[in-house]
């Protein structure tokens, strides 16, 4: 055993440094730290600045990580593996669990599904948590209170992703509607009139009355948590004094409306998902059908819908983004620490093996993919490409936004994601470009070969290299081609 442990060791070391020696490994944390930085050091609320469709409480989180220094070796890799260790930690006390069990299914078991790239999952799934144990705590103890608490979270946790919503869709339904548990008869109570004993046993359920009462007292829990919950994630606008319909509403839901995945996209979507569902199904069955006796039917129960509402999230997404499965992997992997310390370890481990084989394919593809994005970061002079901008705003046309979180750049208009335009405005994309091109900004960044590419704009282009002088270049997915505006042009 201790012979396996070295390679084993060996090979986790490649797989984490893989990721710690890189500033970033998937292009949504950038984004959402350069909105989050404008927003949280500039006080740019949005979608004032840069545009993307998440909710505002995302980006505050980036921001505050973000304001320490953008771009160092390992950013969001740390605050992807300081969100593992306190989802492991918390729900390993919640459930009586072995802690290094949940981290280990978090880090590696979450191989797969990019857990330590730091996307939105790593910042929401906390909250998620969090709004689970008050909503068990809260039906444990009849305590409305809680339920407040746990609906705010819910409404902190959806205001920083929306796929928190149909996450904790049927936990929420059974923490408000489920009736509490039956009542058994005590036998050595005595009527008073007769004095037999027993004679009346205990209700088995309260009066419908009661029970009416009971949902619609819980209902106005949920509701008045909603509220709080929903006014946290206001206060930014109403702070800066921003409009919240015209400036952050409207733009998300123009941009939503298009963002729906094609049919084929969503049939992959839809596959890759029942598989990864399929892998997980040992633990979720071992749960279903051996319950610990050491935790109530609240936390079992809630648990268990979390993880199943959580994969329905993922199927009816429509997208196939893998990190999407990390809300369903947490309470599967807080479930496996359960098992692991009350039940059978030997069926339970046959139970992850499934689990083990994806998680090693993902962490060699990773590991394959971390070395090349390494090798193209290394050739990309970002300082120089900071140097050449200045401050000068720069206007992107279909290039990365990695540029502009590394060189710090200052962003022209609101879109500087790859696919935005072409998303919001479909065949109009080339007007929308010539039409910024038409107010002379000084400084433009294109993807490098992309006016010889098929995705290439014709008249886009050709006012490009008529107006226009290359000044800085960098190869790769995330590379650059910055243009720097001609002289008397």
């Amino acid at each position: 055993m201790a012979i396996a442990a070295v390679p084993v060791a060996i090979l986790v070391a490649i797989y984490l440094n893989s990721y710690l020696r890189l500033p970033y490994a998937d292009h949504d944390p950038t984004m959402y730290a350069i909105i989050g930085h404008a927003m949280v050091h500039d006080g740019v609320v949005p979608y004032r600045g840069v545009f993307d469709h998440k909710p505002v409480l995302l980006y505050g989180f980036y921001g505050l990580w973000s304001l320490p220094g953008r771009g160092w070796p390992g950013e969001f890799t740390v605050l992807a593996l300081g969100c593992c260790v306190l989802i492991a930690a918390i729900g390993a006390r919640f459930t009586r669990g072995a802690f290094a069990v949940a981290l280990s299914m978090l880090v590696l078991g979450g191989a797969r599904f990019a857990v330590l790239a730091g996307n939105a999952e790593c910042v929401y799934l906390p909250l998620i948590l969090g709004a689970l144990i008050l909503m068990a705590l809260g039906r444990e103890r009849e305590r409305p209170v809680l339920l407040v608490g746990a609906f705010a979270l819910a409404a902190v946790a959806v205001n920083t992703n929306y796929l928190a919503g149909p996450s904790l869709l049927i936990p929420s339904a059974i923490a408000v509607l489920a009736p509490g548990p039956r009542r058994r008869p005590d036998p050595s109570r005595e009527r008073a009139d007769d004095g037999i004993a027993g004679s009346e046993p205990a209700r088995s359920r309260p009066p419908p009355a009661t029970a009416v009462r009971a949902v619609a007292t819980r209902a106005g829990a949920a509701l008045a948590g909603l509220s709080i919950g929903l006014l946290v994630a206001l206060v930014p606008f109403i702070w800066s004094s921003t409009a919240i319909w015209t400036d952050y509403l409207r733009p998300q839901l123009a941009y939503l409306r298009h963002y729906g995945a094609p049919g084929v996209v969503r049939l992959q979507a839809t596959a890759m998902f029942a598989l990864f569902g399929l892998v997980l199904s040992p633990v979720l069955l071992l749960w279903h059908r051996r319950p610990v006796a050491v935790l109530s039917r609240w936390r079992r129960s809630l648990l268990f819908w979390w993880a199943i509402s959580a994969w329905l999230a993922c199927l009816a997404s429509g997208h196939p983004f893998p990190h999407y499965f990390l809300l369903a992997l947490a309470p599967v992997a807080i479930m496996a620490s359960c098992l692991w310390r009350h039940w059978s370890r030997r069926w339970l481990a046959i139970g992850l093996v499934p689990l083990l084989v994806l998680s090693a394919v993902g962490g060699w593809h990773d590991v394959v993919r971390n070395q090349r994005l390494g090798r193209a970061l290394a050739q990309a002079d970002f300082e120089r490409l900071r140097s050449l901008a200045g401050d000068r705003p720069v206007l992107s046309i279909e290039a990365s936004d990695v540029p502009f979180f590394m060189a710090g750049l200052q962003p022209l208009g609101h879109y500087i994601f790859p696919g935005h335009v072409r998303t919001v405005f479909g065949t109009g994309a080339s007007a929308f470009y010539l039409s910024a091109l038409a107010r002379r900004p000084d400084a433009v960044l294109i993807p490098p070969g992309w006016c010889g590419s098929p995705d290439a704009l014709p008249p886009v282009c050709e006012r490009l290299q008529r107006d226009f002088r290359p000044a800085a270049e960098a190869p790769g997915t995330d590379g650059f081609v910055l243009l720097l505006r001609r002289n008397g042009r």
